[in-house]
């Protein structure tokens, strides 16, 4: 559940669902503190779990000295009936950024490459995932225009990280597939996606 989840990860340890959960919750939130909780739209669209939830949101946001950040790719915010959230919507980064974050994780990127890089990023249209995931695949003997006909060819597939385990965080195709198989999504939504992806740039 919820509440068992967030008990664990505030309190660094494993805990079994016996007891009043809410009563312990609230013994582990009585420091002030931020509290994350982070792809909540995978928590917030499960079946039948949005009264529950929408209790346990409503129990952390009463207390003064919590402050919940709550981060999804919904539209709504969770339980906004009950709850007055600051809402922030993040765009796709700009130009300058997307090289700036590229630049961040592979400095020694020759400058002579720049312009195939430019390229790489305008193609990567903003997208902060795409762009950490393909500068980790920049080594010394690859370059930008090399990547670049990489993403051409494999576009999605290359986007992924060397971690054993793949996650929203280590692979673009992850990462889509989880908001293409969110509950917020209609089969109507889903068959529009797959028309718009046979357009130029879909």
């Amino acid at each position: 559940s919820l509440v068992l989840a967030i008990i664990q990860v505030v309190e660094g340890k494993a805990h079994n669902a016996s007891g009043d959960l809410y009563e312990k919750l609230a013994s582990c939130l009585s420091a002030p503190m931020v509290l994350i909780l982070d792809n909540f739209e995978t928590t917030w669209t499960a079946e039948g779990k949005q009264i529950e939830i929408t209790d346990v949101l409503c129990r952390i946001t009463s207390s003064a000295h919590i402050r919940l950040v709550v981060t999804s790719r919904i539209e709504v915010p969770p339980a906004e009936e009950y709850i007055a959230w600051s809402t922030v919507h993040l765009p796709t980064v700009t130009f300058s950024t997307a090289r700036g974050i590229f630049l961040a994780i592979k400095p020694d990127t020759p400058p002579a490459e720049y312009g195939d890089l430019d390229m790489l990023l305008k193609e990567l249209d903003g997208l902060p995932l795409a762009i950490t995931l393909l500068a980790k695949l920049k080594q010394s003997w690859i370059t930008c225009l090399e990547l670049l006909d990489r993403w051409r060819d494999r576009k999605t597939s290359i986007l992924k990280s060397e971690s054993r385990s793949k996650s929203r965080l280590t692979s673009l195709d992850v990462s889509i597939s989880l908001s293409l198989n969110s509950s917020v999504l209609n089969d109507e939504a889903r068959e529009l996606f797959s028309v718009m992806c046979y357009l130029p740039d879909g």
